[in-house]
């Protein structure tokens, strides 16, 4: 109880301060939007090749829109001196990494959600009956972006270039995500693929737990560098 008491508290004190500041879903919904908004105008497609072109475009759009936010997630705590705070405190350093696993993921689908309503909007696409399926593919693709994001954003946090080194380490090594999310996606809009549904959500699953696992193992050895 202590341990999840612990979590709790990292996970308000994120929250509380992003309600105040409000720059890290600014920027997320900011960019998101904005790379939205280009891509509806860019491309003058009949009804199946938005489809077709849909899923690839929307996770795009999650995708870097992530990475904006994740880039200021350990940025507050080095800037302001919170860190060593953090440090100091009786507090399992397994229990930080998943605290800021969850508030990344928290901030991450919120801005998902407000992308998803003008993507739609904009490109009249409809996930009909499967929406539920597209909200749970939400969440094991933000998960398991957010697993290896927060990690990375640990390692880059102190450095002059961060800006460009989480993107460069976190990446590749969501290749992954991104190729599950996006054909999961079709499937949900109705186009056929080798694979079903159930084969990609699980491989976003798999990759989560592995992710999260190796993180919470090896964050503690990350934050004494």
């Amino acid at each position: 109880m202590i341990y999840i008491s612990q979590i709790v508290s990292v996970i308000r004190k994120d929250i509380i301060a992003e309600l105040r500041t409000k720059s890290t879903i600014g920027a997320m919904l900011l960019f998101g939007l904005t790379i939205v908004v280009v891509f509806s105008f860019s491309f003058n497609l009949d009804l199946q090749e938005q489809k077709n072109l849909a899923p690839g475009l929307l996770w795009t759009a999650f995708i870097f829109s992530a990475i904006l936010g994740l880039n200021y997630s350990f940025s507050s705590e080095y800037e302001n001196g919170c860190m060593q705070g953090l440090l100091l405190s009786p507090i399992p350093r397994s229990a930080i990494y998943i605290a800021k696993l969850i508030s990344n993921s928290i901030f991450i689908l919120f801005s998902e959600l407000v992308i998803l309503g003008f993507f739609v909007w904009l490109f009249d696409v409809r996930f009909t009956m499967n929406w539920h399926w597209f909200v749970l593919l939400m969440v094991l693709g933000t998960i398991g972006f957010s697993a290896t994001g927060t990690i990375f954003s640990a390692i880059s946090a102190e450095t002059r270039m961060k800006v460009f080194i989480l993107p460069l380490l976190q990446l590749p090594m969501t290749i992954p995500v991104m190729i599950a999310a996006v054909e999961a996606t079709s499937i949900l809009l109705g186009k056929e693929t080798k694979f079903t549904f159930d084969a990609w959500s699980t491989m976003l699953l798999v990759y989560d737990v592995i992710f999260i696992t190796l993180s919470v193992m090896l964050f503690e050895y990350i934050l004494e560098e």
